[in-house]
């Protein structure tokens, strides 16, 4: 659940999504992007949900965040235009997320946590990705950059004994990285560190031997012919530098894998952490769909490249996402029924703000939409509190009657409040007619104000 370690009442949670309905249908009839973003945000909610399962659960889940988030993003792309849209479609994202929380009881800060961590993980691996995508199209396509790849260290034997240098020191990092309760219990641990000691002394042997023999191998061919096609053949051949640069591949990834696990297990108080299946998930995920969008986007390198940055920065969102969510709770209590009032107004605000001169119908329309927004953000707000003080003073299974009859006086407060406010629209056509988009922006605030007024005035 978002709104604490104790929800809101059921009756309260679902009237906060009935608002938070009404507000976003009233955003969609301006752009219909925001409708997009929140069906988005509630495939994200229900995704999210399952963080808080099993290790089996978590996976599977951390395996379908980036799906949903790269699938999202391009939905978005499509129908989005300019920033604007962009913009409108982050609210209602905000809103439907924002709203899937309320309405579960499953979402509590530790999945919060563990969402945040695999959105995040993914979001570093889509960056490399779209780094390495967009410069293989500037380098002039995917075999140049594999060319760079694979000779990287060098041509000769000199330059295969430093690729295999190179891979044997990342495979040594990866096994120095990773936590050795990863794969040890206590009673065995230190049997585990002998071999992990001994794999790495086989490996600092393996070094040596293979650069002796390399070594071996160029002095031997100055002085017969034959060994010289044969060393040549060895350092050149494509095969062996790719299966080179495979195994560095794995040892890098091992290294930053096992750097984050043990950052996580020894930065936590809790008595259990889901950070390798988050990690192990997400890594599954986002390698399932990396094929298909450059598949997709292969007439296209930095379309993909943009579209994997976006989603980079995105899912990376999600360290904020675990601060700004655990700092509601600290000092708000009530974080998601805040969020949801606080994305509305601001939609409303902004959807107000866009008219440059109310002086017809259309711009009353906007006008209208974005007073609708603002109400149902305020209802949201009012509603969400008192469920809040309900569900702390008498528990999260609180009678129906005094919810029903809270949320009926705030609706018939905001239904008051918002004909007030299209009147006082329609007198200031009448006396400013051609209102710049600034003063078009204050009367939009002001109308706000009145229709938070009148809630204050009748309480």
């Amino acid at each position: 659940m978002t709104d604490g370690d104790v929800g809101l009442p059921s009756t309260t949670a679902w009237t906060v999504a009935v608002a938070a309905l009404v507000g976003t249908i009233a955003l969609a009839a301006f752009d219909p992007s925001v409708a997009v973003g929140a069906a988005f945000g509630l495939v994200l909610a229900a995704v999210a949900a399952g963080f808080s399962g099993s290790y089996w659960h978590t996976a599977a889940a951390s395996a379908l965040l980036p799906v949903v988030g790269i699938g999202a993003i391009a939905a978005a792309a499509g129908t989005a235009t300019g920033v604007a849209g962009a913009a409108m479609t982050a609210v209602g994202a905000v809103i439907g997320i924002t709203t899937g929380g309320t309405l579960s009881d499953r979402l509590t800060t530790a999945t919060v946590d563990r969402v945040s961590t695999g959105a995040l993980f993914s979001g570093l691996v889509a960056g490399t990705v779209a780094l390495a995508v967009l410069s293989a199209s500037q380098a002039g396509g995917r075999e140049a950059v594999l060319e760079t790849i694979l000779w990287a260290t060098g041509h000769g034997t000199g330059g295969l004994f430093l690729a295999v240098a190179g891979a044997a020191i990342a495979i040594g990092g990866g096994l120095v990285s990773l936590p050795a309760g990863a794969f040890a219990r206590p009673s065995t641990r230190d049997s585990y560190i002998r071999a992990r000691n001994g794999l790495l002394s086989l490996l600092a042997v393996g070094v040596i031997v293979a650069g002796f023999l390399l070594g071996t191998l160029a002095v031997l061919s100055w002085y017969v012919p034959l060994l010289e096609g044969v060393a040549a053949g060895i350092a050149g051949s494509t095969v062996v530098r790719g299966a080179i640069a495979v195994v560095t591949a794995v040892g890098s990834t091992a290294i930053a894998f096992g750097l984050i696990v043990r950052f996580s297990w020894f930065g936590t108080n809790a008595g259990s952490n889901a950070v390798v299946p988050v990690l192990v998930g997400s890594t599954v995920g986002l390698g399932g769909s990396l094929p298909v969008v450059l598949v997709v986007g292969a007439d296209s390198p930095a379309a993909v490249g943009s579209l994997l940055g976006v989603a980079a920065v995105v899912l990376v969102a999600g360290l904020p996402v675990r601060i700004a969510h655990r700092w509601l709770h600290r000092e708000l209590g009530h974080g998601s029924a805040t969020v949801i009032a606080c994305t509305l107004i601001a939609g409303g605000v902004g959807v107000g703000a866009t008219v440059d001169a109310v002086a017809g119908l259309a711009d009353i329309r906007v006008a209208v939409i974005s007073l609708v927004a603002i109400a149902a953000g305020l209802f949201v707000y009012d509603v969400g509190r008192y469920g809040r003080t309900l569900a702390r003073d008498v528990g999260a299974g609180a009678s129906r009657r005094p919810q029903y009859v809270r949320a009926g006086w705030s609706a018939l407060i905001a239904a008051v409040g918002v004909p007030i406010a299209v009147i006082g629209l329609v007198a200031a056509t009448v006396f400013a007619p051609t209102l710049s988009a600034p003063a078009a922006g204050a009367v939009v605030v002001a109308l706000a104000a009145v229709v938070f007024g009148t809630q204050l005035l009748f309480r």
